[in-house]
């Protein structure tokens, strides 16, 4: 089993802002609901811990990490998409200076790339190997990334576009339970009809060629996660 974790809650920028890569830590909330995180899951839990280099995922897999005496593996390809000149900027003045490429964005939100920037496709294909690595080693691991990792992923898995990405909303410590299976157990994919609301129903879903998978949970916060980690082990 993969539990795809989103960080615990960040600073508030003061307008709606665009925020990939920009390095934002925790606020006060944030840690105690990574403190939250720690404390929820059952010693040895999880056998390998995974997250990006950026410090609002590296605080929040820290409390993880110390409760269960896991090291932390960073992975760099885990890190949020980079927004390039869009980084850190508000979201209204983006629309009122740059009103030709906010409007390509929300007509291809697959392939749009901000200038210097990544595209949602850019992000899936740096993603998309990371969960192959995880799923070869020790399990079951935690990851704790961010909503555009999460977002990629299930698109790809579910075989959906990533024109729909924004159909998944993956909430703060918001966790995705995704467990390998064999190709010859493979059941054809479906998605689900509501992404947002939490559920521990499995789903199939193909990963591809190269691996596939059974969503165990989805959308679901860290103490039922817990639960459901003790129920499929």
């Amino acid at each position: 089993m993969l539990v795809l974790i989103r960080h615990a809650a960040t600073i508030p920028t003061a307008k709606k802002t665009y925020i990939g890569t920009t390095d934002l830590p925790l606020s006060p909330k944030g840690e105690a609901q990574a403190r939250e995180l720690g404390s929820v899951f059952a010693a040895g839990a999880v056998r390998a811990i995974y997250t990006s280099p950026l410090q609002r995922t590296l605080q929040t897999a820290s409390q993880l990490a110390q409760a269960q005496n896991r090291p932390v593996t960073i992975l760099k390809d885990l890190r949020e998409i980079h927004l390039g000149q869009w980084e850190n900027r508000p979201m209204a003045e983006i629309r009122e200076q740059t009103p030709d490429q906010y409007a390509a964005r929300g007509n291809n939100l697959a392939d749009f790339r901000p200038p210097e920037g990544e595209s949602f496709s850019d992000l899936a294909q740096r993603a998309w190997p990371m969960l192959e690595q995880m799923a070869h080693g020790p399990l079951p691991c935690a990851v704790v990334t961010h909503a555009g990792i999460i977002r990629v992923l299930l698109c790809r898995v579910l075989g959906l576009p990533l024109n729909d990405i924004f159909q998944f909303r993956p909430g703060h410590l918001c966790c995705w339970g995704l467990k390998p299976i064999s190709l010859e157990a493979h059941s054809p994919s479906n998605s689900p009809d509501e992404q947002g609301s939490g559920s521990s129903a499995p789903i199939d879903f193909c990963g591809g060629p190269e691996l596939r998978f059974r969503v165990a949970f989805q959308n679901l916060p860290p103490a039922q996660t817990a639960a459901q980690l003790c129920t499929t082990a």
